[in-house]
Formats: C-alpha cells, sequence, structure tokens
C-alpha cells in the first residue's frame, strides 16, 4: 500500500486540478470571512449601526480567527472536498487508467487503499490554505485598524485544525464512495452536491424533535455541522449548529469515515473497473 500512496501523492501534487480545487476553497473561504465583512466595516452606511460594525470587525479580529474560518467547513468546504474525492477516484475510471494499474504488481485493495490515504493526507493542504490565510488577512485587519493582536491558544488552533481535517475528509470519502459506486466522476460530483442540498433541507425542515429531528442527527453533515458549531457557536452560517454534542460528532464522523472506506473498497473488489 505505501507504494500505491507515494505513486497517488506524487499525482496529487502534480494534477492541476488540486491546485485549482485549493486555490477557490481558500479564496472563497477568505472572502466569506474577511472581504465581505471588511467591505461593510469600511463603507458605512445608515443601515449598519454602529454596534453591527464592531461586531463586524470582532469578527474579523485574529482572536475570532477559529471561530470565523471553521464554519465555512460543513457546507462550503465539504463541498469541495467531495468533488475532489470524486474526482481523484473518478477521473481514473474515465481515463482507463485501472486496468493498467491493476495488470500490475498491486491488487486491487492496495491500491484504493493509497489512493483513499493519499485523498485523506491531502485535506491537510485544503484545511493549511484556509487557515494560513484566515490568520493573515486577521493580522491585516487589526494591523489597519489599530487594534490588538490576541491570538487563540495552541490547543484551540490543535482542535480547529483537527475538525476541519475531519469534516474535510468525510466529505471526501464519500465523493471517492460515489465515484466508486458510478463508476465515474461527473455523476459522482452531481449526486453528492445533490445530496449535501437535500440533507441541508431536510435538516431545516426536521424541527427540534421527533423522529426526523433523530434522523437528522444522525445525518454526517449535521455532525459536521455540529462538531464546527462547537467551536463557532455564535455562527449564524447555514449547516452550522450544536445539535448534538462535541464527542458524539467526533465519533459519528470517524464511523463514517471508516464505513466509507470499507464501503469503497468492498466495490471496488466486487465490482468490474470497466
Amino acid at each position: 500500500m505505501i507504494s500505491s500512496f507515494v505513486a497517488e501523492m506524487d499525482k496529487l501534487v502534480r494534477r492541476p486540478a488540486t491546485w485549482v480545487l485549493v486555490a477557490v476553497w481558500a479564496f472563497a473561504a477568505i472572502a466569506f470571512v474577511y472581504i465581505t465583512p471588511y467591505t461593510k466595516y469600511a463603507t458605512p452606511s445608515s443601515s449598519v449601526s454602529a454596534a453591527a460594525r464592531q461586531a463586524l470587525l470582532t469578527g474579523m479580529l485574529p482572536e475570532k480567527m477559529i471561530t470565523g474560518v471553521i464554519a465555512g467547513f460543513p457546507i462550503f468546504g465539504g463541498a469541495i472536498a467531495l468533488i475532489f474525492g470524486a474526482l481523484v477516484v473518478g477521473s481514473e475510471y474515465g481515463w482507463g487508467t485501472l486496468k493498467t494499474v491493476l495488470v500490475q504488481r498491486p491488487g486491487r485493495v492496495r491500491v484504493l487503499s493509497g489512493k483513499l490515504l493519499a485523498l485523506a493526507v491531502m485535506q491537510v493542504v485544503f484545511v493549511l490554505a484556509v487557515f494560513v490565510l484566515g490568520a493573515l488577512s486577521s493580522f491585516i485587519v487589526a494591523m489597519v485598524t489599530h487594534a490588538l493582536v490576541n491570538w487563540p491558544e495552541a490547543g484551540d488552533f490543535a482542535q480547529g485544525l483537527g475538525a476541519a481535517w475531519l469534516i474535510m475528509t468525510m466529505w471526501a470519502l464519500l465523493g471517492a464512495l460515489l465515484a466508486t459506486l458510478l463508476r465515474g466522476a461527473t455523476l459522482a460530483v452531481g449526486l453528492g452536491l445533490f445530496y449535501l442540498l437535500l440533507e441541508l433541507l431536510f435538516r431545516n425542515t426536521a424541527g427540534p424533535s421527533g423522529p426526523l429531528a433523530d434522523l437528522s442527527r444522525a445525518l454526517p453533515g449535521s455532525n459536521a455541522g455540529a462538531l464546527a458549531g462547537a467551536l463557532a457557536p455564535s455562527s449564524s452560517t447555514p449547516g452550522v449548529a450544536a445539535v448534538v454534542g462535541t464527542t458524539q460528532a467526533v465519533l459519528v464522523l470517524a464511523v463514517y469515515v471508516g464505513g466509507f472506506v470499507l464501503l469503497s473498497i468492498l466495490l471496488f473488489l466486487k465490482r468490474d473497473v470497466m
């Protein structure tokens, strides 16, 4: 599996689509958390009160950096990760390269395991891109507005990075599972994004209690939003709400990660790669 992992990492690092998605996600996150709020803050109008402007500024300062950037991971970052996972696995079917790889020495389990491991490791890049740009943006805002620079504690950074990686990895592996099931990237991307939207709508209509609410709390998006909500309790971002405890959210997401990997391997073993 190690050789397959190394080969897949080399492929992903050299692939332009990887860095296009990283750039799109990082820019979208920074635009949502810093560029748009700072534009509202810097161009006051009669419709924006002084208290609202101060709240905008406070949300952009370094001490709120983790709270600001983590809120975008469950839905917006999840969509990017899902697309990436579907492309990494699904493109192999479109290119016809799986047949070439499998007639060589590696077996199916080692090939797919290396690919999925590389997919999970690459999520570190997606997470760091947003956190590094977020830290830089918040520092610039503090300098421009002459505000105090108070960074979150190291433990808070570790929690934020770990939570963001788990959320992104779960969605990326769902994209990989869909691509394995559908033997292609295009339909997997479309179906995955449709599921993201459908789950968000379902959570918004399920209500706070009852059977539908219980079902909603078991869904991957709900637990991703709950994990982000634990770090950003005041966020109004869609899909971010502490509907379950942090421990449950982590455990459920870990179960989904393991389940997506297992199902992908089983499908890959049983189905033709054509």
